[in-house]
């Protein structure tokens, strides 16, 4: 079996990447797409040392991108300790293979695990000046009471996925404002730590798409919403359209988006922004595998066929 061109690993319900696929293969490459939330119960695939290349029966691509890839097979079907391991070793395979393979990834592997690590892109963030909310992120109860007190509340974030399955449970973390720290969380502490940032009284949302050296705007309107409501996943999107629109990316934004994006090793991400009381803009967060196709409808532009051409000069590049 003959490589595709192009390598793009999405679940099932990530739908916006059927454009994509259209639009490649409409230019006459080949395209596989692989969904691993069918794996390791119904996909099996092989990797060896001498053939790096092939993963299964050769579906390794010239170029290649993670989008969404979601929670394995397992993630349902097991519980314990079982699941556990079977979870850590899935996840080793997938994480060596797309290493080892001689691919050209929209982003790369070892890009993909650093960047979505919160604590570094702050970090990454300060060093190139770009401003962001005051920020704590600890399990230590007198340093986090003491931040409370400072900024007369706090949003408090999860450092990681904002996602979790368990077997036949799902768990959606919000970001969440306190005026003041409840007990519950306090004792949370002893087993996690968290992010906890000052509130930023908000005009504007603005969440940046970037595909290599392209910036694309979706702006939204939040400054007569509940001041305690700071995560805008928690909206109805369909019943808030009016909120939502397409939006040219202010230059200084712009310009700090590409340079954290770049500094992260990243050619596709997407940023949030809040915009403030004094129409100055704050840096929030990176996600490397961010939806786009709600950024597209509201009028951001074709981001689609940004990400398309990315994976085809990626693929071609030694023709």
């Amino acid at each position: 079996m003959r490589a595709p061109d192009v390598l793009i690993i999405a679940n099932q319900r990530a739908t916006e990447v059927d454009g994509v696929i259209d639009f490649i293969r409409s230019r006459g490459l080949s395209v596989e797409r692989i969904n691993l939330c069918q794996y390791p119960e119904q996909l099996a695939f092989t990797w060896t040392p001498s053939s790096p290349t092939e993963i299964g029966q050769g579906i390794v691509g010239r170029s290649g991108w993670f989008h969404d890839p979601g929670q394995y097979s397992i993630t349902r079907s097991l519980e314990g300790h079982g699941r556990e391991l079977a979870l850590r070793e899935a996840s080793a395979f997938w994480e060596g293979a797309a290493l080892a393979a001689p691919c050209s990834w929209l982003n790369s592997p070892n890009s993909l695990i650093l960047s979505s690590r919160k604590l570094y892109q702050l970090s990454r963030a300060r060093e190139l000046g770009i401003r962001t909310p005051a920020t704590l992120i600890s399990n230590d109860r007198k340093a986090v009471l003491s931040f409370f007190e400072n900024f007369g509340g706090a949003v408090v974030k999860s450092l990681g996925n904002g996602y979790s399955v368990y077997g036949k449970e799902n768990l959606k973390l919000y970001s969440r404002y306190y005026p003041s720290a409840p007990e519950e969380l306090l004792e949370g502490l002893a087993f996690s730590p968290m992010i906890f940032q000052g509130r930023v009284p908000k005009k504007r949302e603005l969440r940046v798409t970037v595909v290599e050296d392209e910036c694309f705007g979706l702006v939204a309107d939040t400054s007569d919403l509940n001041g305690n409501e700071v995560d805008l996943r928690r909206l109805d999107y369909d019943a808030e359209r009016f909120r939502f629109s397409g939006m040219t990316v202010p230059a200084q934004v712009a310009a700090a988006s590409l340079a954290i994006t770049e500094s992260l090793g990243l050619a596709y991400a997407g940023l949030d922004w809040i915009e403030d009381e004094h129409e100055q803009w704050l840096f929030l967060e990176i996600n490397c595998m961010g939806a786009f196709k709600w950024s597209e409808l509201c009028g951001a532009g074709d981001i689609t066929t940004a990400i398309a051409e990315a994976l085809i000069r990626r693929a071609t590049r030694n023709d």
